[in-house]
C-alpha cells in the first residue's frame, strides 16, 4: 500500500500602509538619509515595531534608528531607519 506524502508551505506576509497626517507622519529633513524623507512620530513607531517608547529611545541612543527634533521639541523617527532595521526582525 502507498502512502501519500504531503508537503504545506505557510508564507505570510506583512504590508505596512501609514496615512500620512500632520500629527502621526510628517516629510522632514533625515540628516543620515541626506534627503526629505517620511517621518513618524516616536510614539507611532514604538507601536508600529511592537516596542515601548523608552526601548525605542534606547535604539536612538545607539545609533540605529535616524531621528529629527522638530523647533518645538517633537521627536520624529525616519520611515527609512525605522524599516531597514534589524528593529523588525
Amino acid at each position: 500500500m502507498k502512502t501519500k506524502k504531503r508537503l504545506e508551505i505557510e508564507v505570510e506576509t506583512i504590508r505596512l500602509t501609514i496615512r500620512r497626517t500632520d500629527s502621526v507622519c510628517r516629510l522632514l529633513p533625515c540628516a543620515l538619509c541626506a534627503a526629505e524623507v517620511e517621518m513618524l512620530t516616536a510614539e507611532t513607531a514604538a507601536l508600529l515595531c511592537g516596542l515601548t517608547l523608552r526601548s525605542l529611545v534606547g535604539h536612538l541612543d545607539i545609533g540605529a534608528l535616524h531621528f529629527t527634533e522638530t523647533a518645538d521639541g517633537l521627536l520624529y523617527i525616519c520611515l527609512n531607519s525605522l524599516t531597514g532595521s534589524a528593529l523588525n526582525s
